[in-house]
C-alpha cells in the first residue's frame, strides 16, 4: 500500500518524509562546574583551588584565574548551585585561596584584576562565619581593600566606581565582626571613607555611600575608629554630614550614629566643632527627624542639634531634646 501523508491523509507516490531533527539540548553548566570543559578536545580544568594556589606572585595565569571566577560569580546565566560549587572548593582550602587572592590585590597587573580578586573575595567572606571571618580578614587584606576604595589623593590616583563597589562590599562584611573592627581602623579605612563620602555621585551613588556609612558606623564602635573619625580636624565627621542625606534612609541613620558617638556620647571636641561648622547641618538633622527614620535615630539627631547655634528657637520648637541613653551599634 502506499504510504499516507501525515498532513492530510492522502496517499503519496513519492519516499516517506523525514522525521524533523532534534532540538537541541538546552544549555547548562554541568554539576561540577570547576572541571567543566567547553570543547570536547579540551582537556578538564582543575578545581579552583588547584589554579588560583599557584605558588607564583600575582602571575598572568593567577590573575586569568581570578578573571574567570569573577565572570562565574557575577553572571546571571550561572545557576546558583553552581556558582557555590566554585566557592565551596575555594573554601576548601582557605589559606591558600586567601593568600592567592590576596596576591592579585597587591601585585594585580592592573586595577581590573584587583577588582575581581576583590569580587571573588566577597563571595569567600559570605560563606564565613563570624569566627572565620575574623581569621581571613588578616591586616595585609585590609589594607588592600582600604587602597582599592580610596587611593589616596597624595598620589594622584583617581577613584574608580567598580573598584569602590567591590572593596566597599568585603569592608562591609568584615566590619560586621566587632574583633576585626580595630584592625580595619588601623588600616586607614576612615579616611578612605571620607574620601568616598566626598566624591561626585559617579562615583559614589547613593548605595555606595550607604555602604560607606555602614562601615563608618562600625569603625565608630570602637575606640580606635572614633578617634580617627576626629583626627585632621574631623574631616571625616564633616564628610558624614554632607553625605548623611543622600544616602537613603538606612544611610542617614547610620551618619547621624556615628555623629552622635563622636559628638555626644565621647563628646570629643573637635568632632562637635567641625559638625557645629557643617553647612546645612542642622536642616539636615531635622529633615532626618521629620522622615520616617527610627525612633533612636530621631532622638540621636535631637539631641545632635544642640551643638548647632540657631538663632531662631522656633524651629525646633516640637521636639524633645533631653538626652537618653542611647546606644547605636
Amino acid at each position: 500500500s502506499s504510504p499516507i501523508s501525515p498532513c492530510n491523509g492522502s496517499s503519496t507516490s513519492g519516499p516517506p518524509p523525514l522525521p524533523p531533527p532534534p532540538l537541541p539540548p538546552r544549555l547548562s553548566f554541568p554539576a561540577a562546574l570547576p572541571e567543566a570543559s567547553f570543547a570536547s578536545s579540551a582537556p578538564p580544568l582543575p578545581p579552583p583551588v588547584t589554579m588560583i594556589s599557584c605558588r607564583s606572585s600575582a602571575s598572568s595565569s593567577l590573575v586569568e584565574v581570578a578573571r574567570i571566577l569573577a565572570l562565574i560569580l557575577t553572571s546571571d546565566f550561572v545557576e546558583e548551585s553552581n556558582k557555590k560549587i566554585a566557592v565551596s572548593d575555594l573554601y576548601a582550602d582557605l589559606d591558600r585561596s586567601v593568600s592567592a587572592l590576596i596576591r592579585v590585590l597587591r601585585d594585580g597587573n592592573g586595577l581590573e584584576s584587583r577588582i575581581d580578586a576583590a569580587i571573588v573575595l566577597d563571595a569567600i567572606i559570605a560563606a564565613s562565619d563570624a569566627g572565620t571571618m575574623v581569621l581571613i580578614a588578616e591586616e595585609e587584606l585590609i589594607r588592600e581593600l582600604v587602597r582599592l576604595i580610596g587611593p589616596s589623593d597624595e598620589k594622584g590616583a583617581a577613584m574608580d566606581r567598580r573598584a569602590v563597589e567591590a572593596g566597599l562590599g568585603c569592608l562591609a562584611r568584615i566590619s560586621a565582626a566587632k574583633r576585626a573592627r580595630p584592625r580595619v581602623v588601623r588600616s586607614g579605612v576612615v579616611p578612605a571613607l571620607a574620601r568616598v563620602l566626598m566624591a561626585s555621585s559617579a562615583v559614589a551613588p547613593a548605595a555606595t555611600a550607604e555602604k560607606a556609612l555602614r562601615v563608618m558606623e562600625a569603625a565608630a564602635g570602637c575606640a580606635e575608629g572614633r578617634a580617627a573619625i576626629c583626627e585632621d580636624g574631623a574631616a571625616a565627621a564633616t564628610a558624614v554630614v554632607a553625605r548623611m542625606v543622600k544616602a537613603g534612609r538606612e544611610g542617614a541613620e547610620s551618619a547621624v550614629a556615628v555623629l552622635w558617638s563622636v559628638c555626644q556620647a565621647f563628646r570629643d571636641r573637635r568632632a562637635v566643632e567641625a559638625v557645629a561648622a557643617a553647612e546645612g547641618g542642622a536642616t539636615k538633622m531635622l529633615l532626618l527627624m521629620q522622615s520616617g527614620c527610627s525612633p533612636a535615630a530621631r532622638q540621636m539627631a535631637a539631641d545632635l542639634l544642640k551643638i548647632y547655634r540657631v538663632n531662631s528657637k522656633s524651629c525646633l520648637a516640637g521636639y524633645d531634646t533631653k538626652t537618653t541613653h542611647i546606644t547605636p551599634f
